[in-house]
């Protein structure tokens, strides 16, 4: 799979540990649903599995439009993956808080998360992120309306709103450290 630069055309992201609670199958069997409508749409899923079977068939059926990065991220890698996102996805099966989430947020990057966990008491539904069912065809639908009319660009106005460079600077290098130990512990 090609490398992910920033010259590369804005893609959709999933990071963290590839787990089963975390969905990431159910992302795989999403992402076909939004080619037909978004054929030149592009993913990455970045992370490390812990145990987790990725399903290596849909990633090789989709090469042209799946990037997949098998690695622990360093903190500069996950900063520049997130800025170069559209958004993030979080197509969880359960959670109680989100690393994934908040890091997302400090970067000033709109999610589309599922409904379960704490996602509802950050995510306003279509004001500053997007919430979904638990399931593929759920999961495709938001994406598929946060991609119509470039609508995530309006959902991550209202994240900025009290965003600024200098806090993302210090946001990203202590969220990004958080995240790590969180992730690790996890």
């Amino acid at each position: 799979l090609k490398k992910v630069s920033n010259t590369e055309p804005r893609y959709i992201l999933f990071f963290g540990q590839l787990s089963y609670y975390k969905g990431i199958d159910i992302l795989l069997e999403a992402i076909p649903k939004v080619l037909e409508n978004y054929p030149h749409e592009h993913f990455v899923i970045a992370g490390k599995s812990n145990g987790f079977i990725l399903d290596k068939k849909l990633l090789d059926q989709y090469s042209q439009h799946v990037t997949f990065i098998d690695d622990y991220l360093s903190v500069e890698k996950l900063s520049q993956l997130i800025h170069a996102s559209k958004f993030v996805v979080c197509p969880y099966r359960e959670a109680t808080q989100s690393g994934v989430l908040m890091t997302a947020f400090a970067m000033g990057k709109t999610v589309l998360a599922t409904k379960i966990g704490a996602f509802p008491e950050y995510i306003s539904d279509g004001v500053n992120g997007m919430l979904a069912n638990a399931d593929a065809q759920s999961i495709a639908n938001g994406m598929q309306s946060m991609l119509k009319s470039n609508r995530y660009l309006c959902l991550e106005q209202n994240i900025n709103l009290g965003y600024s460079n200098s806090d993302s600077i210090n946001n990203a290098n202590t969220l990004m450290q958080v995240y790590h130990a969180f992730e690790t512990v996890n």
